[in-house]
């Protein structure tokens, strides 16, 4: 991906025009190498195919994915600079927000394998399109983990913010009583939902705060190399919302992450379709 170059300045058209094609073979033959650099661990291995676009970062790579039918999108993370310590740029949200196939941004460090992960849950809607997502992300966590020899934590953040206004001492034993059925009520989902991997160890965890504060922290405590999530953006669907809280979670946590959708989700970013040549019928007389 390269950034497109334009002006207003009909005299630097040309210009302007070979400059893009200058960057995009360059970093073509960037590509080539790093295609070539690969190792062959069979003959049967699918050929790489090398595509360079110029444009608006994520929106040009989404348009790709829908083209060309994708079904998952592999991208390095921002590297951290002087300027921020967050480890995902801006276009990787943007990516995570609008891509229709699940997204797996890697944190590059020294570690080759993935040895802890998380698959971060919300088993207590009932909603079926969440349900789904549920179990999107539970088996892939568990295919991850076969294929990286890993282990799995499952986790719930529970957190109910209305309660705080339950203050006042005549309200501490309703408050009391509240809460313990919450709890319970989540704990059974969280059973029922990790009873369906029985043949597979998974640590669950049902851990009650803010998102945003509770998954940074379980991520450096538990040693975790990759979380696996759900993202929804504007779907009506309750869960892991990709929103505010989906973004804090990012720029604090530092671990690789593979993002996922519901079944059906659909991009808002669009492609557009060419508009077709109006067939003109001249007749005499």
């Amino acid at each position: 991906m390269v950034a497109e170059v334009s002006t207003d300045d009909p005299r630097l058209t040309s210009s302007i025009t070979k400059l893009q094609d200058s960057l995009k073979r360059d970093r073509g033959l960037v590509l080539d190498k790093l295609i070539k650099d690969v190792p062959r661990s069979s003959e049967l291995q699918p050929p790489t195919r090398k595509l360079v676009l110029s444009g608006k970062g994520y929106i040009e790579v989404v348009k790709t994915v829908i083209a060309e039918g994708f079904d998952l999108l592999v991208k390095s993370a921002n590297s951290k600079s002087a300027l921020t310590s967050a480890l995902f740029g801006s276009n990787d949200i943007r990516l995570l927000q609008n891509c229709p196939c699940p997204v797996l941004i890697l944190k590059l460090d020294r570690r080759k394998r993935i040895r802890n992960i998380l698959a971060a849950v919300d088993p207590t809607t009932g909603k079926p399109a969440a349900s789904d997502l549920n179990s999107i992300i539970m088996e892939t966590a568990v295919s991850m983990a076969r294929i990286e020899e890993a282990k799995i934590s499952m986790l719930h953040v529970w957190d109910l913010p209305m309660l705080e206004h339950f203050d006042s001492q005549e309200n501490r034993d309703e408050f009391k009583v509240l809460t313990k059925g919450v709890l319970e009520e989540t704990q059974r989902k969280m059973n029922q939902l990790v009873g369906g991997y029985a043949h597979v160890p998974v640590n669950d965890h049902l851990l009650k705060g803010k998102p945003q504060e509770v998954i940074p922290k379980f991520v450096q405590k538990q040693g975790i190399d990759l979380i696996v999530m759900g993202t929804v953006v504007r779907s009506g669907v309750p869960g892991f919302f990709f929103g505010n809280t989906g973004e804090k979670i990012l720029y604090r946590i530092d671990c690789s992450v593979l993002a996922l959708k519901p079944n059906g989700w659909k991009s808002p970013i669009k492609l557009q379709r060419k508009a077709k040549k109006k067939s003109v019928v001249r007749t005499n007389g």
